[in-house]
């Protein structure tokens, strides 16, 4: 079930801070970071495993929630506009996508990986006390799924070296690189940034995205 709780700690302290005294926010320079966050992981167009019976599964696109993180480093060399790089990593969630109509309703299950890296143009808009911007730029995320599903004998050639099982596999391994965009808002301890922010992506047939809270530090 997906949740807003990264949301709304992002609430929290960007409410917070707001309510903070003044301070030096627009410290311009080089700087980088970290942060963590909920990534929403999602893909299309996933492979039946189930193929060589000539079967129709019932699966769909894969959409699951899980803990990601990135690194960042940007340059801001003017108030307004800015250009950041990063290297994503949205998870590995699985779960059960659909089924195998072989003996009646056979369980497939999936899990996928996605990481990459994303460079944006950042615009920063021109609010007072805390720095409020948008980015657009292009991602390359690599996704692997692998998706399984096992039958019980008779059903085909169910017997594998003594085994009263059969586990029957497929594994996709693509890249793509797609248009990528955000938002977000970030409050200045001098050097020192706490920024909350939302990241959507065009990858592997889906639009996978990220919330996250995380930290920067302007170098001079």
């Amino acid at each position: 079930m997906f949740t807003c709780r990264p949301l709304a700690l992002v609430i929290c302290v960007l409410g917070y801070v707001a309510c903070a005294p003044a301070s030096a926010v627009d410290v311009l320079g080089l700087y980088a970071g970290g942060a963590v966050g909920q990534a929403r992981v999602e893909a299309g167009n996933l492979l039946d495993p189930g193929a060589a019976f000539g079967t129709t599964p019932t699966s769909g696109n894969f959409k699951r929630n899980h803990s990601a993180f990135k690194v960042m480093v940007g340059v801001r060399p003017i108030s307004l506009v800015g250009a950041e790089v990063a290297y994503l990593d949205l998870g590995h969630p699985g779960g059960i996508t659909g089924t195998i109509p072989i003996g009646g309703a056979v369980p497939i299950s999936t899990d996928v990986t996605m990481k990459g890296s994303a460079a944006f143009g950042v615009l920063y808009l021109p609010v007072p006390i805390v720095d409020v911007y948008v980015k657009a730029g292009i991602a390359r995320l690599q996704t692997i799924e692998n998706s399984t599903f096992t039958l019980s004998a008779p059903y085909g050639t169910c017997v594998i070296g003594g085994g009263p099982h059969c586990q029957f596999s497929s594994r996709q391994d693509v890249t793509n690189t797609g248009f990528a965009g955000g938002a977000g808002a970030q409050f200045k301890f001098g050097s020192l940034a706490v920024r909350g922010e939302y990241e959507r992506f065009g990858a592997a047939g889906g639009h996978p995205s990220l919330f996250s809270l995380g930290l920067t530090w302007t170098f001079f």
